[in-house]
Parts: C-alpha cells; sequence; structure tokens
C-alpha cells in the first residue's frame, strides 16, 4: 500500500459507543469506598462538589457515563463546564482530558443531554506526575499550552483538590 492511499483512505469504525450515554444528577453523597486510588479520589471529588455546590457556585453536578468526560456542572449563572477528573496528573493526561472535552463537543453531547453548550473545560487533580511534579512547572507547562490551544478547544483550567479538602489553583487559593 502507498502512503498516499493510506492517509486519503476514509475508515469507517465498526462499533459505536459501547455503552449507553448516560448523564445523571449527582444529588447524593456516594458513600462506599474502593481500594482503586483513583477511583476513590473521584468519589471523594464528586461528594466535594455535591457538598460545597452553594459555595462553589454550583447549581447542579451531573456524572457522565460512557460520554467520554468524567461530568458536568452547571453554574448558577447558567454556565455548563465539563469536568474531568485524573488523579496524578501530567502531560499525557492533560493530553486526554483535552481530547475527551474535544470529543464531548464533537459529537454534540450537549444536545443529546438537552443542555447548554459547555464553555470551559475543568481538570481536577490530586498531584503531578514526572516533570510536571517539580516544584510549580505543572501549572506553568498546563498554561502554556493552554495559551496555544485555547484557540481551538473550550477554555480549559486545572484545579487541586488536596488532601485536605481544599480546592488550590494557581497561584490562590479559591
Amino acid at each position: 500500500m502507498k502512503i498516499i492511499n493510506l492517509i486519503n483512505k476514509e475508515i469507517e469504525p465498526k462499533y459505536g459507543p459501547r455503552h449507553e450515554r448516560r448523564m445523571e444528577e449527582f444529588n447524593i453523597p456516594v458513600s462506599s469506598e474502593h481500594p482503586k486510588v483513583y477511583i476513590e479520589f473521584e468519589r471523594k471529588l464528586f461528594n466535594y462538589l455535591f457538598e460545597n455546590k452553594d459555595e462553589l457556585g454550583i447549581s447542579k453536578v451531573y456524572r457522565l457515563r460512557s460520554s467520554g468526560t468524567d461530568g458536568l456542572l452547571e453554574l448558577n449563572g447558567g454556565e455548563t463546564v465539563l469536568l474531568e477528573i485524573k488523579y496524578a496528573l501530567g502531560w499525557a493526561k492533560c493530553c486526554q482530558a483535552r481530547i475527551q472535552f474535544q470529543r464531548f463537543l464533537t459529537e454534540k453531547l450537549h444536545d443529546e443531554f438537552s443542555i447548554r453548550k459547555p464553555e470551559h473545560g475543568l481538570i481536577i487533580f490530586h498531584h503531578f506526575i514526572r516533570d510536571w511534579a517539580r516544584g510549580e512547572r505543572g501549572w506553568d507547562y498546563f498554561y502554556e499550552e493552554e495559551k496555544m490551544l485555547s484557540k481551538s478547544l473550550i477554555k480549559t483550567h486545572i484545579v487541586q483538590l488536596t488532601d485536605d479538602g481544599r480546592l488550590v489553583s494557581y497561584p490562590d487559593v479559591i
């Protein structure tokens, strides 16, 4: 096969989504614990968002299933924010989250769920990894790329949920 034939080839995936897409309003805390730390972090984060809705200016918290992203927030002002949860954040996980946001928007899942099109993305994480973990490099690396990518994707921010239950953004505390 010639490369020109390969790059001009239209490929249709054989299968659609693996599971039914669902959006569920998160309206009661989840009490079960999970042995996998990243799943437990997601549970704690959803509970934190639900329990602190008023303080954070959130009207509704949604968990998304088979939709590419972990959740969606409806803010008191009517804006919607896509939510991606990453326990350990580095370059690869940031790229993954941005692609998940882009896929949600490209597939117009906001129309499928009858919600307002998200204007922002939010990645909430526990800690940085690899070279992103040295000093404040993770914050700088993320926002350096965000300046370049914000022209093509929705504006995205990162926020850290600390072990003591604080949301930390760069350079201030929320």
